[in-house]
């Protein structure tokens, strides 16, 4: 097997990796955490269903 094929072959036994959604999310935003609540606390918004649904 070459380097990619085995690579693939990996990749694909892994589970997603646990914190994508909320590093998307504040990668998108050019590392900027959204506004704060009027409370002062910030939140960052994640589905509820899994992404496969």
């Amino acid at each position: 097997m070459t380097s990619p094929s085995l690579r693939s072959a990996r990749d694909a036994s892994l589970a997603p990796p646990t914190l994508i959604l909320p590093s998307l999310q504040v990668n998108i935003r050019a590392g900027a955490l959204p506004p704060p609540t009027p409370a002062g606390h910030v939140f960052l918004k994640l589905p509820v269903t899994p992404l496969d649904a």
